[in-house]
């Protein structure tokens, strides 16, 4: 109804898209959210959410879209964030890592930002060593961060710390005692 009052409005197409994304019609949630941002070019939520959509699909348009958010707000560690996590996933390393240093400059408190750096540090740059402080980090600010506790234990591990990765797979296990790979470490450990 409001469309019909008035098609150059932003708000009834962004939730237009919500609605078409909970559909799961994202051809109709992009259309929307498109027309959004043709209608309102500095539509923060509009590119974040049109970077979202095109990174589950593994297109790399959503980097332009997480870009126009960040034109929109430049201090944006959520805009800053997906668009590393998505660089991350399709293999441009250095540029996410530039995005996750960024945020932690920002952000001291962004506990997820600090556990990447230290998953791009163990994986994909072989430091083990340094990537301990980075999990260490991670787990300061969020003190039940099982994936933190199990990478910095694989961290302590391959630096020859088998103590010290004895001791964060049995914390990664006493927060989620479910957590499978936290177990089979444990159990190549002779632990049980």
């Amino acid at each position: 109804d409001a469309l019909k009052l008035d098609e150059r409005q932003a708000k009834p197409y962004f939730i237009k898209g919500f609605v078409y994304k909970e559909m799961k019609d994202t051809a109709r949630a992009i259309s929307s959210f498109q027309t959004v941002v043709e209608i309102d070019p500095e539509h923060y939520e509009a590119y974040l959410e049109l970077g979202r959509i095109f990174a589950e699909r593994g297109n790399p348009l959503a980097v332009q879209y997480y870009d126009n958010a960040l034109r929109v707000r430049p201090g944006s560690t959520e805009a800053l964030y997906n668009r590393g996590l998505f660089l991350q996933q399709i293999g441009r390393i250095d540029q996410a890592e530039l995005d996750y240093t960024a945020i932690v400059k920002m952000d001291k408190q962004y506990a997820d930002a600090y556990f990447n750096l230290g998953y791009i540090s163990l994986i994909y740059r072989n430091e083990a060593e340094k990537s301990i402080g980075w999990f260490t980090d991670a787990i300061r600010i969020n003190p039940d961060y099982v994936e933190a506790y199990y990478n910095r234990g694989m961290a302590f591990k391959l630096t020859g710390n088998s103590d010290a990765a004895k001791k964060d797979f049995m914390k990664a296990l006493s927060i989620y005692p479910a957590y499978k790979l936290a177990q089979d470490r444990l159990k190549e450990m002779g632990v049980n």
